[in-house]
């Protein structure tokens, strides 16, 4: 036991060994507090990193949402673009989409097809509205549409001539191509793209033309048609009859090789000045056939001018009319020989009326010929002729034999 004073008594000593005691590491905690310091550390650096790996995945996030952006309104240019580039086209584009289905397409389609946007929006190739016609007229069935043959095959479709008629019912002649698109990624056929042109005038002038050659073919007279430097472009069945020259062997060549040794060179000289005065020219030219032989031939050249009075082409008929040119010579050589005769010839027609004297008439009747034609030959009677005389006459020339006899005639009364 202690006395109080005993208790209360401390040695300053024993505090001082304590605190020295107690500040004296222990090595257990020594080592954890080395681990805290060294992970504090790391995770000093790692937030570092993380800090720098932070800024460079938000200035990477930054520049691909730049590209994005680029590529975006890139994207929306080129939209724009294809539907600037669409919408000024003149022929009509429409789109398929992969069940047959239209679901885009541009103005120009509206414009041929004379459809609006929500008239065209979900049409098929099948609809029975179009009332699609072949070239002969024959209905033109939806299941053989270009469309549809492209969704069929795959392939391509090209320069298919179609008619659609319009809600007015006026009928349009369009000329089409149709194309696939496939997926890039799998290569599945997608959609169709058909893009078709009005070619409706162009067919009407086509069908007029095949009319006219059919005309051309129908004619007897010779038909060449040149250009504007006078090459051959065209000749019908009866040019090559008459000449006796194909087509295949005329195309391109100017039509001189119808000429030859015996061709007016005046007549010549008259067509070359009519066509560089760009005017008609009509008249009669000797001319060759292939095999050498001469004809005449009846040749009428006319120019053609374009609405503006350009000069574009010649167009030249050629009539063979040997056999009525060699019938003018005869009788020309005939009447120069009626008109040398030494004796009066008189020519009447089946009803007695007369149509040609000669000079030796004129002569020695003291009638002139515009006196006389026309006129019965009754006006020359003198009444001294016997009236059986008249009638042997009329008997033998209205069974067409020749009679011979002696008429009493009397000549002009002069004052």
């Amino acid at each position: 036991m202690y006395s109080d004073d005993e208790s209360n008594s401390v040695d300053p000593g024993f505090f001082a060994v304590k605190r020295n005691a107690a500040s004296v590491p222990d090595p257990d905690t020594a080592g954890f507090l080395d681990e805290q310091k060294i992970i504090y550390e790391q995770l000093k650096i790692s937030h570092a990193e993380l800090q720098s790996t932070n800024k460079e995945l938000l200035s990477a996030i930054e520049q691909q949402a730049a590209v994005i952006q680029q590529a975006t309104a890139d994207l929306r240019t080129n939209e724009e673009q294809y539907r600037s580039v669409l919408s000024g086209l003149s022929e009509g584009v429409i789109s398929h989409r992969g069940d047959g289905v239209i679901d885009a397409w541009n103005l120009s389609a509206e414009r041929i097809l004379g459809l609006s946007g929500e008239q065209l929006m979900g049409r098929t190739s099948f609809d029975p509205r179009w009332r699609a016609i072949r070239e002969d007229g024959s209905p033109f069935p939806g299941d053989a549409h270009p469309s549809v043959e492209v969704f069929r095959t795959g392939l391509a479709q090209s320069n298919v001539i179609m008619g659609v008629h319009k809600p007015d019912g006026s009928l349009t002649w369009i000329l089409i191509n149709a194309l696939p698109i496939f997926r890039s990624e799998d290569s599945v056929l997608s959609r169709v793209v058909v893009s078709f042109a009005d070619i409706t005038e162009r067919k009407r002038v086509k069908d007029k033309l095949r009319l006219s050659d059919l005309a051309l073919k129908a004619i007897s007279q010779g038909v060449l048609v040149t250009d504007a430097e006078e090459y051959i472009l065209s000749a019908n069945d009866a040019f090559e009859a008459i000449t006796g020259y194909r087509r295949s062997e005329i195309l391109g060549q100017n039509c001189r090789f119808l000429q030859g040794a015996l061709t007016s060179a005046d007549t010549l000289i008259s067509i070359r000045q009519d066509l560089n005065s760009k005017k008609s020219f009509s008249g009669e030219i000797l001319n060759y056939r292939k095999d050498g032989s001469t004809f005449w031939n009846e040749l009428t050249i006319s120019p053609v001018r374009d609405a503006k009075g350009k000069l574009t082409h010649f167009i030249g008929i050629t009539r063979d009319v040997t056999e009525r040119k060699n019938a003018s010579d005869k009788i020309r050589q005939l009447s120069l020989a009626l008109e040398q005769s030494p004796e009066m010839v008189v020519i009447t027609n089946t009803d007695a009326v007369i149509e040609y004297v000669n000079e030796v008439f004129v002569q020695s009747t003291g009638y002139s010929r515009e006196e006389v034609i026309g006129k019965n030959p009754r006006m020359l009677g003198s009444g001294h002729t016997p009236l059986k005389n008249y009638i042997e006459l009329w008997d033998a020339l209205t069974q067409g034999q020749p009679w011979s006899g002696n008429l009493y005639n009397r000549r002009k009364k002069v004052n």
